[in-house]
């Protein structure tokens, strides 16, 4: 596609883990927005990754954007980046998973320390969001593409 402006229309702010809640419980469907081709299928994080990402998540270091599409007239939010980091913070407040410590979330709430002051804290503002309106098929599919080659060249250098 040549033209980017829909791109640039996008609504950028700072969310915290309890706005993600609140989102969810508005409408936010965590399947991605689209189907991806054949050969590029949804990889499920391994128990390391999920684990790591939660380490840093309640240390607050970014995990990067995410980025949804908004429905304005079904008040509905639908993903198009960052299924996997969402579906695992559901996951462990869930208890579904060990964090890297081989803890549970529920018991983390009884511990005392930084954890338990990150994860009282899941209403401080440490996810960043991008929002979309209205984008076709192909856009929603070129910006995870789009999203996802520069994180593949950053991670790669």
């Amino acid at each position: 596609m040549e033209n980017i402006d829909c791109f640039l229309k996008a609504r950028h702010k700072d969310i915290s883990f309890r706005d993600l809640l609140t989102m969810r419980k508005a409408g936010l469907n965590i399947q991605r927005a689209f189907v991806l081709e054949s050969g590029n299928e949804e990889i499920e994080w391994d128990l390391k990754t999920k684990q790591n990402f939660i380490s840093n998540f309640l240390r607050g270091i970014s995990s990067g954007n995410l980025f949804f599409e908004y429905d304005k007239e079904k008040n509905y939010y639908q993903v198009i980046d960052g299924v996997q980091r969402i579906k695992t913070l559901f996951s462990f407040i869930q208890d579904e998973f060990i964090n890297e410590k081989g803890q549970f979330y529920s018991a983390l709430l009884k511990e005392d320390g930084r954890y338990l002051e990150n994860i009282r804290n899941f209403g401080k503002p440490v996810l960043s969001i991008s929002i979309y309106e209205r984008l076709t098929s192909e856009e929603r599919v070129e910006l995870f593409e789009r999203v996802n080659i520069i994180s593949i060249k950053e991670n790669s250098s």
